[in-house]
């Protein structure tokens, strides 16, 4: 309908027009909810889902595009107030159509793309992405992976005939009633608010908004962003040496080789190194001597596995359940099976045997009398899931970045990767959705199935669900193979409900709830543990119990998590309980030396026999080595090694009067801060050369090569 000067007054044409373009936008946000509602509904490319809760993701994938929508109204709204000012009404009409029109398609299709991405490889598509992983390789895999997608194969490239569907319609189907301006205009911009309301303040959520984002979020981001060139090379220097340093106090057993030339943080047995060597990956400077039989046993380096001992050669008498590759295979004979248990919000305050007050946890505190007990564990890194990478690829998180969203699409090492590589059977069970926090993009690389199911999101149902497919199923899963099970709670999480089963012992204040949901959540173990116990495989499993991070309550002053890196948020039980042979002189102790998620993967792997190189930044912790750990969140950094541990500010690094020092054997509470000595100036230098050299190994992709961590992503 051609805008005529017919009006009774200039605003009543001018509002008539601005009716036009809302409706613009109401027919564009109608298309892209059934546009987001058949990206979530779909399964990822491999066949899993690519969120747990549809529903939740969509209302608020809703929400924010509503916010888009009044953003991108905002450039035809100028034009046409300008123009029409000047009497140009019907110009004013048809530029501002044609630039809101142009824009919401622009948002379709971009949005289109960086949802496909999103599917793939569980990232957004930026131009940082493309300059760091795009090369001609990755974009001639695209056809194939686009008709293999089991999200509908070829659907991606149906999904493109929306956009000039959508522009017809918009340019076709745009009467203007200025009778009933004020309806869709008023709506809109009260959906907007809605929209707003709902994301940013009743339920906002870092991880979902982050995987929901639309355009305008994610340009205005890239826009704001500035690459961070290499840091000085004394940094990453410094960074590499605190960090040889550590492991080589840490693993005194298995002496390494640091001279992989692009990556390195990668360190290698010398028998390893000699296997490198030969096949031209490391420095050609590299100074071993490969052809040397040290211990006797007839077989050189570049063959022997262990050429310190004369009992370990290719031709040796296998040991099973020793822990020990006696033979050269790759992996003890016979090895246990891995039980790992996630604690949410589980903090070691709360863990009698740990804090010496009465517990939270009694139960856990049972089974550390049968294995190793950790007194000083912290999470290396926070939230849940900065902790979760950690805990899986053993490395530590890098300042102002997440891993999982940030370098999704980096080639990293994990723990179950490498125990299928040696023939287990790996599969991670969760009370909660693991497709938060971008989980599940690591998830399906990493484990042969992810066990959830939103019916089970409290731990007692979780825990009972798992111990009845171990009884029942895991025989025909596992097919005679060894397992390494994954379980992670949910019920004691921020603000700690007391849903149905949750024990009432006291007030309704946060530490109260926490108290109850803490022990429901051990309960909930505890009984799971007591129902295996009689299963002919459990006698050769490990149980491992550790905790995402803690929870403050009011210590220090603290009642977020975000607020420090004392012990009440960072501080987590790490329990590694059987009847191992390694364990056995280690039984029911509670060892005082520092350590942090870091050392859950090379101390699974001493266990079972598996050669410890790659780029695992801990240390086993049943070997004997020195204990150190690191704590980073953001600006927010921990280094603690012996018995001092500093707390500081990457802001404040030079202010003395801001660092916090303790001694954490005689102060294991962090009560009575200390004196800072000139070593702790050295301490924190070196972290924070570390967590910078880190930021930029992860952003380049140089943690490590694909040649150690079997295949492609």
């Amino acid at each position: 309908m051609v805008i005529g000067a017919t009006t009774s007054t200039r605003m009543q044409l001018w509002l008539a027009q601005v009716e036009g373009l809302f409706a613009l936008v109401w027919r564009w946000l109608a298309l892209d909810a059934v546009l987001r509602l058949l990206w979530l509904a779909r399964p990822d490319p491999f066949g899993n889902p690519l969120v747990g809760k549809v529903d939740w993701y969509w209302f608020h994938a809703v929400g924010l595009d509503s916010i888009q929508g009044a953003q991108l109204a905002l450039p035809g709204l100028v034009v046409l107030s300008l123009l029409g000012l000047c009497g140009g009404w019907t110009t004013g009409w048809k530029a501002s159509k044609a630039i809101t029109m142009i824009l919401l398609l622009f948002s379709t299709a971009f949005g289109l793309v960086d949802a496909e991405l999103m599917r793939f490889v569980g990232t957004h598509f930026s131009w940082t992405l493309l300059v760091t992983y795009g090369n001609p390789a990755s974009f001639g895999e695209i056809p194939r992976m686009i008709a293999t997608d089991a999200g509908g194969p070829f659907l991606n490239a149906l999904l493109v005939l929306t956009i000039p569907a959508l522009g017809w319609w918009q340019w076709r189907v745009m009467p203007i009633d200025d009778r009933r301006w004020p309806r869709r205009t008023v709506a809109y911009l009260a959906l907007a608010t809605a929209g707003w309301l709902l994301t940013a303040v009743v339920w906002s959520g870092s991880a979902r908004d982050w995987k929901l984002q639309p355009p305008v979020s994610l340009l205005w981001q890239e826009l704001q962003t500035r690459e961070r060139g290499e840091r000085p090379p004394q940094i990453a220097a410094r960074g590499l040496e605190t960090f040889k340093r550590a492991w080589t106090a840490g693993n005194p057993h298995a002496p390494s080789v640091f001279a992989w030339p692009t990556h390195p943080l990668v360190h290698l047995t010398a028998h390893r190194a000699c296997m490198a060597l030969a096949a031209g990956q490391l420095d050609a400077a590299t100074t071993l001597n490969c052809q040397q039989d040290r211990d006797g046993d007839g077989f050189v380096l570049a063959l022997d596995c262990d050429d310190s001992r004369a009992d370990i050669h290719p031709k040796a008498l296998e040991v099973g359940g020793d822990g020990i590759d006696q033979d050269c295979s790759g992996i003890d004979a016979q090895p246990y099976n891995v039980l790992l248990i996630v604690l949410e919000s589980h903090r070691s305050l709360g863990v009698g045997h740990i804090s010496g007050q009465p517990s939270w946890s009694p139960r856990l505190d049972q089974l550390a009398k049968r294995g190793v007990s950790q007194r000083r564990n912290v999470s290396a890194g926070m939230p849940t899931i900065a902790s979760f990478m950690a805990i899986y690829t053993g490395l530590l998180p890098p300042a102002w970045a997440i891993v999982a969203t940030d370098f999704a699409t980096a080639t990293l090492p994990s723990l179950p990767a490498t125990l299928r590589q040696h023939g287990y059977y790996t599969r991670f069970v969760s009370a909660a959705d693991p497709s938060w926090d971008n989980q599940h993009v690591w998830l399906r690389q990493w484990f042969e199935a992810v066990d959830y199911d939103r019916s089970r999101e409290e731990d007692a149902d979780m825990f009972a669900h798992l111990a009845k497919w171990l009884r029942t199923e895991l025989t025909q899963a596992a097919k005679g193979r060894p397992f390494f099970v994954v379980a992670t709670s949910r019920s004691n999480h921020f603000p700690f409900p007391r849903v149905a089963g949750v024990p009432v012992t006291g007030s309704d204040a946060w530490p109260d709830r926490m108290r109850d949901t803490m022990g429901y959540a051990d309960a909930a173990m505890g009984t799971m543990l007591d129902t295996l116990a009689s299963e002919p495989w459990f006698a050769r499993t490990l149980v491992i119990v550790t905790g995402d991070h803690g929870y403050p309550l009011g210590e220090h002053g603290n009642y977020a998590m975000y607020q420090s890196v004392h012990v009440e948020t960072t501080g987590v039980p790490l329990v590694v309980a059987g009847d191992h042979p390694k364990l056995q002189r280690l039984r029911a102790v509670v060892t005082q030396e520092p350590a942090s998620h870091l050392d859950i993967a090379p101390t699974v792997l001493d266990l079972l026999g598996i050669d410890p190189s790659g780029a695992w930044m801990g240390r086993s912790l049943v070997a004997g080595g020195l204990g150190y750990s690191w704590t980073v969140k953001d600006g927010l950094w921990a280094s603690e090694i012996g018995a001092r541990r500093l707390l500081a500010h990457a802001t404040a690094l030079d202010t003395v009067a801001h660092w916090q020092v303790f001694d954490r054997l005689v102060d294991w509470r962090e009560d009575h801060p200390l004196a800072p000595l000139p070593s702790d100036r050295e301490a924190l230098a070196d972290v924070s050369a570390l967590a910078g050299w880190m930021y930029d190994l992860y952003r380049q992709d140089r943690i490590v090569p694909v040649a150690l961590v079997g295949g492609e992503r």
